[in-house]
């Protein structure tokens, strides 16, 4: 895991370099509280700070920044490169000497055998890597196929902002580039200026998240998934970054159209099952305690089953009780880890656990982040930790196998209301907003049998209002972005108007076409909520406290394999995850008890309500809401009386206002 930073210095912003690099470092201390190391090339302004969670090779031999054997290539790495065992047992064939045992050894000689581009399709693992090439004198920053581990990039002195297309090249001319696994550690870089982007406030207050190609900051941007950066000054001195895509979403889907998977469900299971098993097994290696985090769900049994398969010893397994039954998995995932054998670890938590975390979020987060598990992730993580090292977790199996209920609902509600045209639905719209009566309920019952549960847990005339928010969808595809926002409208809560930048979901060099609905929401959810929300979650909470979160269900083999499963075996009628369920029950004997999909949500509006009323109310006074002139005072007094209402989501819009007004009294 570990955190990384450094710099090109191309304006000379840096009086004292090595001071510098190793302040932005220390800035990621939590990332790494096993070691620091710093390396700076004065003749060509480069800089390399590192953060070590010792996880393969604690010993010397394995710290960072590390030289490649031929001694062209620098590096740091923050992540894991699971595969490494064989790709170094087949370096070793070829001659190559190994001084200690560390997967950042191997992926240098990697690269010098044949070249960082050729060598990066060889590696399966979650990382942020950035490599000086001595050789040519650039910088390669890059980051895994599906964004596991993050990396922040940004511009600091007098030039322009980066481009809005992620893949424009970046003109240097007067400034100099900054990367870091977080966006803390750039605070440390003289000159690196942070100022609020107005559009990515929109998209935050609609997604609860900051989604790619956006930071925050004007200045700044997280490097997309699967890309690669190479920064270098060229045979005119003029300096330019330039991103590539490594891998591509859009062209793995393309791969899958042109051979789909053409068996029947046994084959599929087949060829899943040894996928599964070995990124599993692989995820298990370490110098250091390892355990599992065990819900109720299909996903993290399939992960605790095949660990403890493959360990001499019994596994240790971590999950949350919550104090509210209704939220509460907790007595499933302990008769699960009986079975297994394990030596299960069960976390109570509570609105007041809840409450000690709250100060932590903006400092842990560094953006506006507004998806509310956070909180009990946050406090698994700070309790396992204490344990083991590094963890297991179950992130990707609804993106992988399909398991999200809108991937059954969003189709059915737009074979419902398709056949009436746009005019007419615009006007029931309206009308069902307007008037939230159990009458327009009953008369609507077929439509809102086919919503999520997630979406349809508000009393039976509010639910007729949810309907009014999605009944007006353009298109099928603009169904499911409604349903996978908060809902509302920022512009309400906004001071002053600015139009959403488009994301990735807006562009098809990112995200094809597909006539295949189901198939397109989860390439989306690939593309923007996995690697935005989930991922930036887990990364966040386990680094907080210097925990490694691995995730076998994203092994890349297995995810290019599901692409090209039909759909038919990620949505079977009403069951999700078909092809999971069947590895789980049948290959594996395990069973599961019968009940709705939880995900790791919390009872936010009644703690809104409730415990948390007092801070909420203290963030959300009038004073403290026009602060800076972001939000509109009115609009927040009305979606806190939303929430009195129970109106759909509306607790979730206002956590999302909350997080963004405790993050500027962080970050101002």
């Amino acid at each position: 895991m570990c955190g990384l930073a450094g710099f090109v210095d191309f304006a000379g912003l840096a009086a004292d370099p090595h001071a510098t690099v190793a302040a932005m470092a220390e800035a990621l201390a939590h990332r790494g509280p096993d070691g620091s190391g710093l390396w700076h090339d004065p003749a060509s302004r480069v800089a390399l700070g590192f953060r070590r969670l010792a996880i393969h090779d604690p010993s010397p031999l394995g710290a960072q920044p590390m030289t490649s054997p031929s001694g062209r290539y620098v590096a740091t790495l923050n992540g894991e490169i699971h595969n490494f065992p064989a790709l170094r047992r087949d370096l070793e064939r070829s001659g190559i000497a190994f001084r200690g045992r560390s997967d950042t050894e191997v992926m240098l000689a990697q690269f010098d055998r044949e070249g960082i581009e050729a060598a990066l399709p060889r590696f399966d693992g979650m990382f942020a890597i950035a490599v000086w090439d001595r050789a040519t004198r650039s910088l390669s920053l890059i980051r895994d196929r599906l964004g596991v581990k993050p990396l922040f990039v940004g511009l600091a002195g007098a030039g322009a902002a980066p481009p809005d297309d992620p893949l424009a090249p970046w003109d240097l001319c007067g400034s100099s580039v900054v990367f870091a696994s977080e966006a803390k550690a750039l605070r440390r870089f003289p000159g690196m200026r942070f100022e609020i982007d107005p559009r990515v406030l929109a998209l935050f207050l609609r997604l609860g998240r900051v989604p790619a190609p956006w930071s925050i900051h004007r200045h700044l941007r997280p490097l997309p998934a699967g890309s690669l950066m190479r920064i270098a000054t060229d045979a005119h001195g003029r300096a330019t970054a330039h991103t590539t895509r490594w891998w591509s979403l859009a062209e793995a889907l393309g791969r899958a159209a042109a051979a789909p998977f053409a068996g029947d469900e046994g084959e599929a299971l087949d060829l899943i099952e040894p996928l599964l098993r070995e990124s599993v097994a692989r995820r298990l290696g370490a110098d250091v305690p390892v355990g599992v985090f065990l819900s109720g769900g299909v996903d993290s049994a399939c992960v605790a089953a095949l660990a403890a398969a493959e360990s001499a010893a019994p596994i240790r397994t971590f999950s949350i009780a919550f104090e509210d039954p209704a939220f509460d998995e907790s007595a499933n995932a302990a008769a699960l880890a009986r079975t297994l054998g394990a030596e299960h670890h069960e976390i109570p938590f509570s609105a007041g656990a809840a409450a000690t975390l709250l100060d932590a979020l903006p400092e842990i987060w560094d953006e506006p982040f507004a998806d509310s598990s956070q909180l009990p992730m946050l406090h698994l993580c700070r309790h396992a930790r204490g344990a083991i090292t590094v963890a297991l977790g179950g992130d990707g199996g609804d993106e992988v196998f399909g398991g999200y209920e809108r991937y059954r609902a969003v189709p059915a509600l737009w074979r419902a209301i398709a056949p009436l045209p746009l005019p007419m639905r615009r006007s029931a719209a309206l009308l069902l907003r307007s008037l939230p009566a159990p009458a327009v309920d009953r008369a609507l019952r077929p439509i809102l049998a086919a919503l999520p549960a997630s979406l349809a847990t508000a009393r039976p005339g509010e639910r007729a209002r949810l309907v009014g928010t999605l009944l007006d969808a353009p298109d099928a595809w603009g169904l499911y972005r409604r349903v996978a926002s908060l809902g509302g409208d920022p512009a309400t809560l906004l001071a002053a108007s600015a139009d959403p930048a488009a994301t990735l979901l807006d562009d098809p060099a990112w995200l094809p076409q597909s006539e295949d609905l189901v198939a397109r929401m989860i390439a989306g959810d690939l593309l923007s909520y996995l690697p935005d929300d989930l991922l930036t979650k887990i990364d966040r909470a386990g680094m907080a406290v210097g925990l490694e979160v691995r995730e076998p269900l994203l092994g890349h083999d297995l995810v290019e394999a599901m692409l090209a499963m039909p759909t038919r075996l990620k949505v079977a009628g009403a069951t999700t995850k078909p092809l999971l369920r069947r590895v789980v029950s049948e290959r594996l004997g395990v069973s599961l008890a019968p009940q709705p999909k939880m995900g790791f949500a919390v009872p936010l509006r009644s703690w809104l309500l409730g415990p948390l009323r007092a801070w909420s109310e203290a963030l959300l006074s009038p004073t403290s809401v026009a602060m800076d002139g972001l939000l509109r005072r009115e609009g927040v007094a009305a979606l806190r009386g939303a929430v009195e209402r129970d109106e759909p989501r509306a607790a979730d819009r206002l956590w999302a206002v909350l997080m963004l007004l405790a993050w500027r009294r962080r970050w101002p």
